[in-house]
Parts: C-alpha cells; sequence; structure tokens
C-alpha cells in the first residue's frame, strides 16, 4: 500500500499551472460568463496568448482571414477547446514522456491524451456535456505520471496478476494493491491546480463514472475507452473495449455511437494533434 501522504507531498512538489489557467477554467466553467472577460484574462498571459493565436491560424484551422485577436482565437477554437489547449501548453512537456511502466513510449501518452480530448469534445456536441469536460480528458491519465514513480517490478507483477484472476481495469487493480490508484491521484494533482470541481470528477472517476457527481465522468468514461479503441497511445490496456451502460444513459447516448465517436474521432485526430503541436511551438 501506498502512503497516500508521501503521494500528496509528490503531487505539491509539482509546479503549479500558470495564475491564469484556473481563472480561465473558473469563467468556462460557468455558461454566463462574458466572452471579453475571458478573453482579458488570456491577453494578460503574453505565452499564453501566442499559443492560442498560433493554434487558431495553424493550417488545420486556417480561415481565409487570419485571426488577429485574442476574442477572435477563442470564438474559432471554442470555450472548452481553448481551455484545453492552454491546460495542454502546461501537461505536454509531463504527458510527452515515455512511461515504461504502463507500456508508453515517447509520445504515445500524449497522443493517447490528444485523442481523449478530441472524443470528450466530439461527445459534447451530442448531449449536454460538462464545461471542462475536454480538459479533463486531456488530463485523465496525468496521475500515472506520479503513481509510476511506485511501480517497482514485483508490484508490476502483483498489479498484472490481480487484473488476469479478477479480470478488473487497471485502476481497480491499483486502488486494490496500491491502495490508491491514478484517477484519484489526477484529480488530487487537479485539486492542487486550483482546476474546477467537473474537471476534478472527470479525472478522479473516468474510470467508474458511477462514482462520480458530474457527467463529466461519463463523457471522460467514453473518451478515454474511444482512445483506446482507435489505438493512440494503447500501451498495455486493452482493445475492444465498451462503454458503460449507465454512462450512455446519463448521457442520452445509444451504444451505436461508440462506433461511430471511434471514426471521427480516426478521421480528425492528426489535424487536432496538429492545433496542439502549434499551440506547444509557440
Amino acid at each position: 500500500m501506498l502512503d497516500l501522504n508521501v503521494v500528496v507531498e509528490n503531487i505539491y512538489d509539482l509546479e503549479p499551472l500558470p495564475p491564469s489557467v484556473p481563472v480561465l477554467a473558473a469563467l468556462v466553467e460557468h455558461e454566463d460568463s462574458d466572452l471579453g472577460e475571458i478573453a482579458d484574462v488570456i491577453s494578460l498571459d503574453p505565452p499564453l496568448t501566442a499559443k492560442l493565436l498560433r493554434a487558431a491560424n495553424s493550417a488545420a484551422n486556417a480561415a481565409r482571414s487570419p485571426i488577429t485577436s485574442v476574442r477572435g482565437a477563442v470564438v474559432r477554437m471554442g470555450l472548452d477547446v481553448t481551455l484545453s489547449l492552454a491546460v495542454g501548453a502546461v501537461a505536454h512537456p509531463r504527458l510527452n514522456r515515455s512511461l515504461p511502466q504502463y507500456g508508453y513510449s515517447e509520445g504515445q501518452l500524449w497522443n493517447h491524451s490528444v485523442a481523449a480530448s478530441l472524443a470528450a469534445e466530439l461527445v459534447a456536441k451530442r448531449c449536454e456535456a460538462p464545461s471542462g469536460s475536454v480538459a479533463a480528458a486531456l488530463l485523465h491519465d496525468i496521475g500515472k505520471l506520479i503513481i509510476s514513480r511506485y511501480l517497482e517490478p514485483e508490484i508490476l507483477e502483483r498489479l498484472a496478476r490481480v487484473r488476469e484472476e479478477q479480470g478488473c481495469s487497471p485502476c481497480e487493480a491499483e486502488g486494490e494493491v496500491l491502495g490508491v490508484h491514478s484517477g484519484e491521484v489526477g484529480g488530487l494533482l487537479a485539486q492542487h491546480w486550483k482546476l474546477p470541481e467537473t474537471i476534478v470528477q472527470g479525472i478522479t472517476h473516468h474510470d467508474n463514472p458511477n462514482e462520480a457527481e458530474s457527467l463529466s465522468a461519463d463523457v471522460v468514461h467514453m473518451a478515454n475507452l474511444v482512445a483506446i479503441g482507435v489505438g493512440a497511445g494503447l500501451g498495455d490496456e486493452e482493445e475492444g473495449l465498451r462503454p458503460q451502460v449507465w454512462s450512455l444513459e446519463r448521457l442520452g447516448l445509444v451504444p451505436s455511437v461508440f462506433e461511430v465517436l471511434r471514426e471521427d474521432t480516426t478521421a480528425n485526430l492528426e489535424k487536432v494533434l496538429e492545433t496542439y503541436a502549434a499551440c506547444q511551438s509557440a
């Protein structure tokens, strides 16, 4: 079992998000937030402004008229994607590294996270998804970066044995063997970063959304499985997974939508990866 206090100390050792990002997240969470206020928050952060403008004008999003204002960039990208790009600018260096304990080579975890964010965006277009669901999907595996520090070979063997014997998910195996799973740790990190509760819930409970208090967990649950289904950063996870029936019902979706989401995610993933890449290079 892990000492949760030690895990929390490791979380607190990580640098915080730029002050503009939690403020932006709080504004995006409220539907009545003024677009001008959101643009003002971004404008006060020159590095974020440059990244957003570059992403909005990237080849993947290019239009006849170039975007020259933050407000125009937010309109082009949409509020949830804007927030996800802002969070991704900080998370990318961490999520882009190799994570051999989970079977990820360099870049795989990042590609998987971006695929999940795209899938969450597609889900949100079909239902009343909470604001912040796209950012939550991008960050849903962030806890693995911390948990991986404790995964010695003997613990990895125990995790594999529990999964095989009990037929449980990776998060469930972590909970049994370690006493805490990567979703919970990711949720604690999101709290440390002062992100809204909808994002915390989406990260914490993406493996078992029945335990969540927000539909963001259902959105991220589906998005994660879609990302696995398209083979983006698959690592050691299993193919052929399907979303929980209860998640589909809560979101008002039918089972057949999963295949549609997988096809649409596959078709658009390279474009979205390019958008995030443009944001990182600013």
